[in-house]
């Protein structure tokens, strides 16, 4: 087994950082992101947006996959249910900005800043709307203007 960083918000984050674009993080993190923290800001991440919560450890993804990869994912959601009580309004975006938003709970996808542009990276949420939980939702761009 072994241990790898991401999560969409950091994948998006570092892979900005290496074409030279700004890049930050708004997010919950749990008490285990130290390391992480350290990788992402010597990358040249913002990562003042990240709530950490001290009394839970970081979502966490855990995949088994076979000799056939047939596999079992299995999601701790940890500290990401905070995530809600992070707001993009600190972080001083200006109109023109991009915000991607990745998977995380819905109720915290809302900046309320004119001009910012979103992006959804709907990667969990396809799912969901296959269900019908988020019918009538759309899952790419939108443009609060």
């Amino acid at each position: 087994m072994k241990k790898m960083r991401g999560g969409t918000a950091g994948n998006i984050a570092y892979t900005l950082a290496l074409l030279n674009a700004k890049a930050a993080v708004v997010s919950a993190a749990g008490q285990d992101f130290a390391e992480y923290r350290d990788f992402m800001t010597g990358k040249g991440i913002d990562v003042r947006g990240i709530k950490v919560v001290q009394n839970e450890f970081t979502a966490s993804c855990f995949i088994n996959t076979d000799q056939a990869n047939n596999q079992i994912v299995a999601f701790y959601p940890g500290a990401v249910g905070h995530a809600r009580e992070v707001t993009l309004a600190s972080l001083g975006l200006e109109k023109g900005d991009w915000v991607i938003i990745s998977p995380t709970d819905p109720e915290s996808q809302r900046t309320g800043i004119a001009g910012v542009e979103l992006v959804r990276e709907g990667g969990d949420r396809l799912g969901r709307q296959a269900r019908g939980v988020e019918r009538g939702q759309n899952s790419h761009v939108h443009d609060p203007r």
